[in-house]
């Protein structure tokens, strides 16, 4: 597989993307860029897709958050029966993220049967979110990880959370690497209270020794903010050592500002890869 960069299409959705796409992010040297889609919220405008929007401006990667994955239904799209029919519109990846959790609609959360659904959609790879809640505890996590592990060798990301940088710990970080994480996702240096730059740097020195990707997100409403805070955070970011610049769901209509991720995507990577990401037909 080629790195993120260069992928096309048909670099997506194959049998092996899974098993081989940690190494083309990590050969993209801190220029990929993941966005979030709220994947059941009523799209930006109606004539097409969140998903079409994000890559129209620069996504690399999407990730589908709080969907059913057993009706698979993506507003603006209507029910799909896989994500190969997401990629034929986008030409990027597609993940699908699941929460760990104990209530809330059980085919948008980990349990047995939604992992086993949504083995059959298609992902290029899996997320898991530990929102702020009182059972998302490191054990659960960890048990959670080794769940999704007996059945899944494909990369696997995992967003803890955190609401502070204080609540960065390392030790819990490293276990759920050990447990099978390939792709951590922390806040972006900016985006929560008490994450700074320095304090981000040395825990991904720690986490890539442990054999970790890392993605650093904005999931605070700065997906919404303006130029210069956005490329501020990115670069921030990709100076502590980030993988991936991963942008939420939370700036407008469940999806970032567009002009969020092309913004985003200019500060790290500049013209020649934005141009061409944006530009890159979804045939090839």
């Amino acid at each position: 597989m080629n790195r993120i960069l260069a992928c096309t299409a048909s670099d997506f959705g194959k049998a092996t993307t899974p098993l081989e796409i940690k190494d083309a992010i990590k050969a993209s040297e801190g220029r990929v860029v993941l966005v979030n889609l709220a994947a059941e919220n009523a799209p930006l405008y109606p004539e097409v897709t969140n998903g079409e929007v994000a890559a129209a401006f620069g996504a690399d990667l999407l990730l589908l958050k709080g969907i059913d994955v057993k009706t698979l239904k993506i507003s603006g799209l209507g029910e799909v029966e896989h994500l190969s029919e997401v990629r034929k519109l986008t030409g990027t990846g597609v993940g699908i993220n699941l929460e760990i959790a104990d209530g809330g609609p059980e085919f948008k959360r980990l349990t047995p049967a939604s992992l086993a659904e949504v083995l059959k959609k298609g992902a290029d790879f899996l997320s898991l979110t530990a929102y702020v809640k009182p059972e998302a505890t490191p054990e659960r996590i960890i048990a959670d990880i080794k769940l999704t592990r007996a059945s899944y060798d494909g990369l696997l990301a995992l967003n803890p959370v955190v609401s502070h940088g204080a609540d960065l710990k390392l030790d819990n970080l490293l276990a759920y690497v050990a447990a099978g994480v390939d792709l951590l996702t922390l806040p972006a240096p900016g985006a929560v209270a008490g994450v700074t730059e320095d304090k981000l740097a040395e825990i991904i020195l720690a986490v890539r020794a442990a054999g970790a990707l890392v993605s650093t997100t904005v999931g605070t409403s700065q997906e919404g903010t303006d130029k210069a805070s956005i490329q501020n955070i990115a670069l921030a970011a990709k100076r502590a050592g980030a993988d991936v610049f991963e942008l939420g769901d939370a700036g407008l209509a469940g999806m970032p500002v567009p002009t969020t991720i092309y913004n985003a995507s200019i500060a790290i990577r500049g013209r020649r890869h934005t141009f061409v990401r944006m530009s890159r037909s979804a045939n090839r």
